[in-house]
């Protein structure tokens, strides 16, 4: 247990070093910096926090940031116990990179997030300084991304990406997927998600694709790897990923970066957001998104709710009578 909470210091240090790095290269403003620095940190305390056992921030900050931290965001070494976040670590770098670095082509963004994680791992002196995993506590090993492409001429639209759940441990996981489900992804997306093989897969128009990745670590890259088979039942349709098809060594199990990356394309693409249906299932009529999203509202909700309270109350979090307080950088 101690080794597995200093691999979750080690991998915190990493981030937040590596996040620091990223912000310092970056075109964006000192006032978007500030605000994704902010909403690191908080969500590796966070995690910390949650933790069995317990990690204090200070023992994911050198002794030589913490007085400086300390002074410009104060709320965070505190607010860890007390407020949500809404993404993991790795999530939070995805979705800064993605909406500042302005890089168009899809695989030039994987390519620089293959250099992200190298830096993320840890080195093993033992063979040849290669990197290893680092148990996966704040390093997302698989990659998704979705796009939407114009049907006449096959030039991308829109793409989002998204991150498989980087966080250590079981309990820390369901609690961001709960977290995740309520308050980050699509509903649509949620509702699938909770009813899993049950449910009849949310449809979408041949000009949608989705690709995953996973990280080689020995060899510094991403390789292309088909949708998990969970994903290919959630989420439908007509031209099925060749890979699914030609590849023995399919995903069995989710990872969530399929999940995210189409939860985020729909969140930035409204018309195809407001046409999102269910397919045909059981004899019955396939459901438009209204309809969709009551079923989540009123048959999953709650019991998500109920769930995510007895998680946190069993990692010693603040949970608050009346509404989630959510971090929210200023």
């Amino acid at each position: 247990m101690e080794h597995e909470r200093e691999n979750i210091i080690t991998s915190g240090n990493l981030f937040i070093d590596v996040f620091l790095g990223i912000l310092g290269k970056t075109n964006a403003t000192p006032e978007v910096c500030t605000k994704y620095l902010k909403k690191v940190l908080h969500a590796i305390f966070f995690l910390g926090h949650i933790n069995k056992p317990q990690i204090l921030p200070e023992d994911f900050i050198p002794d030589c940031l913490q007085r400086n931290l300390r002074k410009r965001c104060p709320q965070i070494f505190e607010q860890c116990k007390t407020h949500l976040p809404r993404q993991t670590p790795y999530s939070i770098l995805l979705e800064f990179m993605a909406e500042n670095d302005n890089v168009k082509d899809p695989q030039n963004f994987i390519s620089q997030l293959a250099n992200v994680n190298s830096s993320l791992w840890k080195k093993d002196r033992t063979i040849g300084s290669h990197p290893v995993a680092n148990d996966f506590a704040f390093t997302a090993s698989i990659i998704a991304y979705s796009c939407y492409k114009d049907a006449t001429t096959n030039r991308i639209l829109k793409i989002a990406y998204g991150s498989s759940m980087s966080c250590k441990g079981k309990v820390p996981r369901l609690i961001m997927i709960r977290i995740s489900a309520l308050y980050k992804w699509d509903k649509a997306i949620s509702y699938a998600v909770c009813r899993h093989r049950n449910s009849p897969a949310i449809m979408f128009p041949n000009q949608v694709q989705c690709k995953t990745f996973s990280f080689e670590a020995q060899k510094c890259n991403f390789k292309r790897i088909p949708s998990c088979t969970d994903c290919e039942k959630l989420f439908k349709n007509e031209q099925p990923d060749p890979l699914s098809i030609t590849d023995k060594k399919i995903c069995l199990y989710g990872s969530l970066a399929e999940t995210e990356s189409v939860s985020n394309l729909l969140m930035c693409c409204p018309d195809l957001r407001n046409t999102t249906v269910s397919e045909q299932f059981d004899n019955q009529n396939p459901m438009n998104r209204e309809e969709i999203e009551h079923i989540f509202t009123t048959q999953y909700q709650q019991q998500l709710i109920s769930e995510l309270r007895s998680l946190l109350n069993s990692r010693d979090f603040t949970v608050p009578e009346g509404e989630w307080l959510f971090y929210n950088p200023v």
